[in-house]
């Protein structure tokens, strides 16, 4: 689900001005996710937690909070930082992105390696303990995806049902997220969110259509078509089967348009707008596009919309790489970022076949006979074993 909420530079009126504060947003929401649970997870920032920040601050009456803060993205200058309420979205991130883990470990049929998911985990469960104080019930996402899982796994093909759980999921949080003001307006967050959660559960399937084909992972649109030994296009979607999918997405876009004036705003109209309407439009056309026609350009807009997805992996990057100045000036921040990680990991996962490690300096050596009068001597590796001493470092 993470990329689809990226806002379009063509959704806003004046990019100065709205561009510079989703920017505040998300590198707020980057560094608090940083300060409380550690600099790589940074990683997890991404679209949908960064709108849900705009919501939160928007609905909120007090004074937003900005700070400066040096970026590793942006370098060369300390980037503007929006630090009010993001401890909430940071630990709601953290939750969400523990369930994607569970999802994909269920997908893949292949877990992550144990020091990482037990890492996870320990952030997952200071998130839950945090919101718990505030009243937020972690308990009940997980029964949710637990049950998403179980319909997949039964291989149920109907929209309306298999994008239930997500609906839900979205809708409890947006609930949450109005808990926080006047509850007057709860009952239009909630109906937002719901609508919100169907239409990306719909999107994520179409734009992952072809890869779940290739990776035979669950998809409900696969099952609803009979392609077996061809490889699918999205193009080639029964008529019957295209036509309900554009009338489930038309008819949410529908009703996100007719929430959207029910909900009381103090600030950042044009941004929750631009990404309500404009943004959820545009991706729905280029879905529709690429449904239509198998041309060059609907191919590649849909490739464009796959990578935007892809990019929570590395979402700094992603982030700058929009071509706007206003948003984190360059790349040469990721690439530096990626050097580091790169670095980071290959120390982490060094092989095992290296003789010893090259900083120890206080290394055990032992000589043994050889059997014809002479002495060889043994120098003990990291790993505890020892080789032959011109082996070593």
């Amino acid at each position: 689900m993470f990329g689809l909420l990226k806002l379009e530079p063509s959704a806003v009126g004046d990019k100065d001005i709205d561009f510079q504060m989703y920017q505040a947003h998300y590198c707020g929401l980057c560094k608090i996710l940083a300060n409380d649970y550690g600099q790589l997870s940074r990683l997890i920032t991404n679209y949908e937690a960064t709108f849900m920040y705009l919501l939160l601050t928007a609905s909120r009456e007090e004074k937003n909070l900005f700070i400066k803060s040096r970026c590793p993205v942006s370098l060369s200058k300390k980037e503007v930082c929006l630090t009010s309420d993001a401890k909430t979205i940071a630990d709601i991130s953290m939750i969400l992105f523990y369930e994607k883990m569970l999802d994909d470990e269920s997908d893949e049929k292949r877990s992550l390696p144990g020091f990482v998911k037990r890492n996870i985990q320990n952030k997952y469960r200071k998130a839950v303990a945090r919101l718990s104080k505030d009243g937020f019930n972690a308990g009940y996402i997980h029964q949710l995806m637990i049950k998403q899982r179980k319909l997949e796994a039964r291989q149920i093909n109907s929209l309306e049902v298999i994008s239930e759980q997500t609906a839900l999921m979205m809708a409890y949080i947006f609930k949450f997220i109005s808990s926080f003001n006047s509850k007057t307006y709860q009952e239009f967050y909630i109906k937002l969110g719901y609508q919100l959660g169907k239409w990306i559960y719909i999107m994520d399937s179409l734009i992952d259509f072809e890869k779940d084909f290739l990776l035979k992972q669950f998809n409900p649109i696969l099952l609803k078509c009979n392609f077996i030994s061809q490889k699918p296009r999205i193009n080639q979607l029964p008529d019957l089967l295209q036509v309900e999918i554009k009338n489930n997405l038309i008819e949410i876009l529908r009703n996100i348009r007719n929430i959207l004036p029910r909900i009381k705003l103090h600030r950042n109209h044009n941004l929750i707008k631009g990404i309500l309407v404009h943004t959820l439009e545009r991706k729905s056309d280029i879905v529709f596009e690429a449904m239509a026609s198998n041309s060059k350009n609907s191919r590649r807009n849909l490739r464009i919309l796959q990578a935007s997805v892809a990019g929570v992996l590395l979402p700094e990057a992603a982030f700058a790489s929009n071509g706007l100045d206003q948003i984190c000036g360059s790349l040469v921040g990721p690439i530096l970022m990626c050097g580091v990680l790169v670095y980071a990991f290959k120390i982490m996962f060094r092989c095992k076949t290296v003789p010893c490690c090259p900083c120890c300096s206080h290394q055990e050596s032992v000589a043994v006979e050889d059997g014809c009068g002479r002495k060889k001597v043994y120098k003990r590796g990291w790993d505890g074993k020892y080789r032959d001493q011109s082996s070593c470092c």
